[in-house]
């Protein structure tokens, strides 16, 4: 395959000049191995790789129709390493999240733990005092922290699931975190 900067340049003046959907195809199928094989270079996950090269012609589909574009391989290499970028932020602030609140819910058992109840049957105990307090909060965040606690979902997947935008499951699950703190804080002591 020829991949020549400016015939590839002259077939995205003749897309914006006739408005032509083949041509603009034509430059998409051009530049899908490029941009795979781009991907997969700094992604090493085939599956990642072909969600992010779709994510990619999308971008490009879009763009190409709405903006006046100079020099489309670069064009397309920038939007492949944006989109790569963005993908690298994602799985590390879900990664980063789910540990943070993990680490959190792990220490507010333990701390129960340590303070009232000693053995296996106290931290059974603990552990219901867990799933009451679970169950008292509001109908958002119990759903919220039992898909991303229980089926170790992720916000994006959260969001596919249920009716909630990304910004409140976030709100959800922290405020479920902070209820569960002072839930648990306010349980009597129980005795053996």
């Amino acid at each position: 395959m020829n991949y020549s900067n400016d015939n590839d340049n002259i077939l995205l003046t003749q897309y914006v000049a006739k408005a032509d959907e083949q041509i603009l195809n034509k430059l998409l199928e051009k530049y899908y191995p490029i941009i795979f094989g781009y991907t997969y270079s700094k992604v090493k996950d085939e599956a990642i790789t072909s969600d992010i090269t779709q994510q990619v012609l999308e971008k490009l589909y879009a763009s190409l129709k709405r903006n006046k574009v100079e020099n489309i391989r670069y064009f397309t290499l920038s939007i492949t390493k944006n989109t790569i970028i963005d993908h690298f932020r994602k799985a590390k602030f879900e990664r980063s999240s789910k540990e943070k609140f993990s680490n959190n819910l792990e220490t507010i058992v333990e701390n129960q733990a340590e303070i009232r109840l000693s053995g296996e049957q106290d931290r059974d105990r603990t552990e219901n005092q867990l799933l009451e307090c679970i169950d008292q909060l509001p109908t958002n965040q119990r759903e919220c922290i039992k898909y991303f606690y229980f089926e170790e979902l992720s916000y994006k997947e959260i969001e596919q699931r249920s009716s909630f935008s990304f910004n409140e499951i976030k709100s959800y699950i922290q405020n479920a975190k902070r209820n569960l703190k002072i839930c648990l804080s306010s349980k009597p002591r129980e005795k053996l």
